[in-house]
């Protein structure tokens, strides 16, 4: 047979198909037979047609091919062949597809943003890039991101696209808008002036008067707590010991640490420990019994005090705050400890004061 006229057409990454002209022989042409990579063949019927075509699939892309063709004759004989060298095209890039369920978290100046990858399979994104309107404001690899640096109580309009591998892009998401939260505004602290009294129960008619301060209390509106520092003056009066002896105490209250508490529903509620100290006991107003800054309490007193008037209000008003407590034994009070001791210690104490808040400085 006479070769034949091979040309290719519709050229892509993974096909070739080749076109050539009709062989002529005495005996008649059978068949052709197309030759290519790795011992391949494919076997074409010859047809009274001018011109032949096949299409070679399931090609590499961006690889070298090298064609040959021949025609082969009823007695079996075959053309010269003829070789053709092509190179298919590269296999076209795979972009992303579209980010889906973008969520925003809100702060006061920033916006944790989530997604969902494209339901693409592993590998194929390489990372995301973050746009606030049309300007990209952070690209990262994994699937959330937090935008910082924005302005309190403002609106911001987010989207996000995958970056494949090749680099180019994928559609983008839906835009979404989250607006930042309110500013925090720390509520002034306020300071209280105290004033009331407090009743021993050993040492009947007659109560001591309390004066001092709650002092730089703070009070976070969000959770209703609140803590301050407490001072309380030290404080003297006539009482009765025992139910019949008549005698003169001089009392100090020594706070240890801060007085902690809740506002809650408008009812205050406060919590500290105090160190007693029996500073003086007279018999009669004359007869020193004990007394001295060493004679105390072997244990803090805890004292846990609440408001007795509804609708607290820590800014305005004030109002009446009671409650009980516990004087533990004392020491340090000298030869006669044990005498006093009994005088002072036990349960059932009450306490009432009357908070009124300081103008602020």
């Amino acid at each position: 047979p006479t070769e034949v006229n091979l040309r290719f057409e519709d050229f892509g990454p993974t096909s070739i198909r080749l076109r050539w002209g009709a062989s002529t022989d005495n005996v008649g042409v059978t068949e052709y037979i197309v030759r290519y990579g790795d011992g391949k063949e494919v076997r074409v019927p010859a047809t009274s047609a001018a011109e032949l075509s096949t299409l070679i699939e399931g090609l590499t892309p961006d690889s070298d091919y090298l064609f040959e063709i021949t025609a082969r004759d009823a007695a079996g004989a075959e053309s010269e062949p003829l070789t053709l060298l092509l190179v298919t095209f590269p296999a076209p890039p795979v972009l992303p597809g579209k980010v889906s369920g973008l969520t925003g978290t809100p702060g006061e100046t920033s916006i944790e943003l989530r997604w969902s990858a494209p339901p693409e399979p592993d590998g194929t994104v390489a990372s995301y890039n973050v746009y606030r309107g049309s300007t990209r404001v952070a690209t990262v690899t994994g699937t959330s991101a937090t935008v910082s640096g924005l302005t309190a109580d403002t609106a911001y309009t987010f989207s996000v696209e995958a970056i494949g591998r090749s680099g180019l892009a994928g559609p983008r998401s839906e835009a979404l808008t989250f607006k930042t939260l309110p500013p925090r505004v720390s509520p002034p602290r306020v300071t209280f002036s105290l004033k009331g009294s407090t009743s021993i129960k050993t040492l009947t008619k007659g109560n001591l008067p309390l004066a001092g301060s709650l002092d730089n209390v703070n009070l976070l509106l969000a959770t209703g707590q609140l803590s301050g520092d407490l001072t309380l003056a030290d404080t003297q009066g006539r009482l009765t010991a025992l139910g019949f002896l008549p005698v003169t105490a001089k009392i100090g209250f020594v706070p240890s640490g801060k007085t902690t508490g809740t506002i809650n529903d408008g009812v205050l509620s406060t919590k500290s420990f105090i160190r007693i100290k029996v500073k003086e006991v007279k018999l009669f107003g004359a007869i020193p019994l004990a007394g001295g800054n060493n004679c105390q309490t072997k244990s803090l007193s805890e004292i846990n005090l609440q408001s007795t008037q509804p609708e607290f209000n820590p800014y305005q008003g004030g109002g009446p705050i009671a409650g009980t407590y516990r004087i533990s034994d004392l020491n340090g009070c000298g030869v006669l400890n044990g005498l006093v001791s009994p005088l002072t210690a036990g349960g059932g104490n009450t306490i009432n004061l009357n908070l009124t808040p300081k103008p602020a400085a």
